[in-house]
């Protein structure tokens, strides 16, 4: 004979050992759970015997618990980042992205290298965009960051960086959407990056976006990393003719099509 109870799916899964404060997207099944349990739905378990009716409720973890779960085996060779106090997987990058960020980074840190003015990450570097009560933080990865000499610590910590780049860059993946772009932007233009490079390999084109506003920037017209990095110039073709066969040079209605200025 059954009975019914209703339980949380947090309570649930602490009893039987499934879940620890994980992240809802990442609960496991085991041999006491018979489906596997769903976010953003009601979902019914038989549980040694006993029908448990879940009631599903979203978990939201702030930066610092984040960075305690990303420590764990199973996340080893997985690439994670926290958006608004829940982790989201990313997938792998494409040769392409890899080559563009290899070469762009290496053009902007030579530049920056000479004239001493800064430091240059690159892989997605980690930073803390924001922290918001209640945890729902935000920590990215950022392709290319550029932190200036005045703001730049010494050494750099071997944890993600509260201080927020003074030139972001990043480079889109066929998988990013439209609107977590426009997200991630508005998040560093509030957190105070100054300069921001949209790099859009499949269009061939980049958006510069600061405080004032957006621009739209594709073939012969030129990057420049205006009073951040003073004197830096780079043609957007230059950008992909080493690594894209095939140049075309874009309509500004290509480009435009993007719908990401905030």
């Amino acid at each position: 004979m059954s009975a019914t109870f209703y339980i949380t799916v947090d309570s649930l899964l602490k009893a039987i050992g499934v879940y620890d404060g994980w992240s809802t997207s990442d609960w496991q099944t085991s041999d006491h759970v018979e489906n596997r349990v769903q976010c953003g739905c009601s979902s019914a378990l038989q549980v040694e015997g006993l029908e448990l009716i879940m009631i599903i409720e979203r978990q939201i973890i702030s930066a610092d618990e984040f960075l305690e779960i990303v420590e764990r085996p199973e996340y080893e060779n997985r690439i994670v980042e926290l958006v608004e106090g829940e982790i989201v997987e990313m997938p792998l990058p494409n040769p392409i992205h890899a080559a563009l960020l290899i070469s762009l980074s290496t053009t902007i840190n030579v530049f920056v290298q000479e004239n001493k003015l800064g430091r240059v990450l690159g892989g997605d570097a980690p930073f803390i965009l924001e922290r918001n009560p209640g945890g729902k933080d935000t920590l990215r990865g950022i392709d290319i960051a550029f932190i200036s000499s005045e703001r730049s610590p010494e050494l750099l910590p071997p944890k993600p960086l509260e201080l927020l780049p003074d030139l972001a860059v990043e480079i889109t993946s066929p998988s990013n959407t439209a609107d977590d772009i426009k997200k991630e932007i508005q998040q560093l233009l509030n957190a105070g990056t100054s300069l921001i490079w949209i790099v859009y390999p499949e269009l061939r084109c980049v958006v510069v976006h600061t405080s004032k506003g957006s621009v739209t920037l594709s073939g012969d017209d030129v990057v420049t990393g205006g009073a951040i990095l003073p004197g830096f110039e780079i043609p957007v073709s230059e950008i992909f003719c080493r690594h894209l066969s095939c140049w075309r040079s874009l309509t500004q209605f290509d480009c435009r099509s993007l719908n990401v200025q905030c």
